[in-house]
């Protein structure tokens, strides 16, 4: 696969030419996917960026910073190497989405299951109170609180710092 081949093939993806000069993310994203591919076909960053009419240094920048696209174009990245029989590792957007999701599923239901005793709890507190002590009791304390626990800001890390050690004893002049 040339690159001009590989250029032309994310033009039909992506609807827009990526030799344009812009920062809009959709066009730098799909810039980063031309610059990883053509790298890994075996062309060099300067011939890399000659298509994209720009330097070298801006190739290798895609290069390392390709991890931050979004799924879209890890999906697009996938499927030119299916596509085209690459023998360039993937990035299997769609198997870890589903992992992820299936993750936060279960912590979701861990947190559900959590909680429920705690909801319980405050249920058989609440249930004895009218409409009005309920209402009050949001407008004054819970919303209150729960605006201070947004608000609540996290303490610093103090890292220590170790002494220096001495050899030998230090005369002070300024004690002298």
């Amino acid at each position: 696969m040339t690159l001009e081949q590989l250029k032309n093939e994310l033009h039909n993806y992506y609807q827009f030419d990526i030799t344009s000069k812009s920062r809009k993310r959709e066009i730098v994203y799909a810039k980063k996917v031309f610059c990883k591919i053509g790298y890994e076909l075996g062309y060099t960053y300067d011939k890399v960026a000659k298509v994209l009419n720009s330097n070298h240094d801006l190739a290798i920048y895609h290069c390392s910073t390709i991890n931050c696209i979004e799924d879209r174009d890890k999906m697009i990245f996938d499927k030119i190497i299916d596509d085209y029989g690459l023998f360039i590792p993937k990035f299997n957007a769609q198997k870890k989405r589903r992992i992820i999701k299936g993750i936060q599923d279960n912590l979701e239901k861990q947190k559900s299951e959590e909680y429920k005793d705690l909801i319980t709890e405050i249920n058989k507190t609440i249930i004895n109170w009218d409409r009005n002590n309920i209402r009050e009791f949001i407008d004054t304390r819970l919303k209150v609180y729960d605006k201070a626990l947004n608000n609540k800001i996290k303490p610093k890390k103090i890292n220590k710092v170790p002494g220096a050690r001495l050899i030998r004893k230090v005369k002070n002049t300024l004690l002298s």
